[in-house]
């Protein structure tokens, strides 16, 4: 049953490989995103997050895309008393180089530029809101497994925010970030419309 098994994902395999003649070249358009759920509970305690965050990008020369993205997470935490909302928006553009972006398999760098606004409200208190921006650089590939659709994998590896809260006398808060863990791995899906 098991070679059953292996014999047909590897038939399945050579077929999407042999059959594909993806990339990208100048004037393509493209979308890609992803969507994300996550629960947990913990004795009384629950927290529940959706994410949501398209993006479109043309390239503007064999190697360059540029492009606008938007961001949307909604979370709420729960602990048998209070409920806590929190939900972060993010509008931004962003802009690539493809290392070999008329292949099937290509690695790029991206750096994006978002405007932030994160919402927080809370059972029995004021609202707090913070505003603020942030840059981030993150390698990845995309992967395809027909003419039009290729799977995306990126890293956030470096990364820098200024957030401000949104009361008088409010301090900006900044940070910069370093990461290269399982953790900041996203996954999504591309669809290549030129």
């Amino acid at each position: 049953m098991k070679k059953s098994i292996f014999l047909i994902a590897l038939v399945m395999f050579a077929g999407v490989s042999f059959a594909q003649t993806g990339g990208f070249s100048k004037g393509s358009i493209f979308a890609t995103g992803s969507i994300g759920v996550a629960t947990e509970k913990y004795e009384d305690e629950k927290t529940t997050a959706f994410s949501f965050n398209p993006r479109v990008g043309y390239f503007v020369s064999p190697k360059i895309a540029v492009g606008l993205n938007f961001g949307l997470t909604l979370a709420r935490y729960d602990d048998g008393f209070d409920e806590t909302k929190m939900n972060t928006l993010n509008l931004g553009a962003f802009g690539r180089y493809y290392f070999t972006p008329t292949k099937q398999f290509s690695m790029f760098l991206n750096l994006g530029v978002d405007y932030l606004n994160y919402k927080e409200e809370e059972t029995g208190f004021e609202d707090y809101i913070e505003n603020g921006f942030s840059i981030t650089f993150s390698p990845g590939f995309n992967y395809f497994l027909t003419k039009r659709l290729a799977l995306e994998t990126s890293i956030g590896l470096l990364g820098f925010s200024s957030m401000k809260p949104d009361f008088d006398g409010a301090e900006a808060t900044t940070n910069f970030a370093f990461v290269a863990g399982i953790s900041n791995i996203n996954f999504g899906m591309v669809y290549k419309f030129k």
